[in-house]
């Protein structure tokens, strides 16, 4: 639906039962992360800090599903059944998914040929520029700290 001179496009709000769809398969794949990919792909015991390797993941999968519900009730409880007013973008979301995809394979590409250090700064300098990011300090200094951050979990084995 173009609103604009410029050919904007305005994105419609979810409808409740779009969000309950969305809850539905985003939460059920968190829940099928947590009690069945994560435990038959990893081990029990940890060995870094005294850590258990799925740790992490079932955090990051519980976090996804809590976010999840936060957003159906957020959904649910608003007036008009929808979260905010409607997005304005210039282009599809299919260019922006993409580009973010592009720049996804272009990083793992790059970790695998130059190094974690080097292709991380990479993927990091490829994703700020893809979310828009234009600040010279910004542009500059993400990519050095994720290379430095990387190094250092290279070298010390984290």
């Amino acid at each position: 639906m173009p609103s604009g001179d410029k050919g904007e496009r305005t994105a419609l709000a979810p409808s409740r039962r779009y969000a309950l769809a969305e809850f539905l398969v985003v939460g059920g794949a968190s829940l099928a992360v947590i009690f069945w990919i994560i435990p038959s792909q990893t081990s029990a015991a940890g060995t870094e800090l005294g850590l258990s390797p799925r740790m992490l993941p079932t955090v990051c999968a519980g976090a996804i599903g809590v976010l999840a519900l936060v957003r159906l009730v957020r959904v649910l409880m608003s007036s008009n059944g929808a979260l905010a007013e409607p997005v304005q973008t210039d282009a599809p979301a299919i260019w922006f998914a993409m580009l973010i995809t592009s720049a996804a394979i272009t990083g793992i590409v790059a970790i695998r040929y130059i190094g974690w250090p080097a292709g991380g700064a990479v993927l990091s300098l490829l994703v700020i520029l893809v979310l828009c990011e234009r600040r010279w300090s910004r542009l500059l200094a993400m990519p050095i700290g994720v290379a430095a951050l990387l190094y250092l979990i290279q070298m010390t084995g984290i």
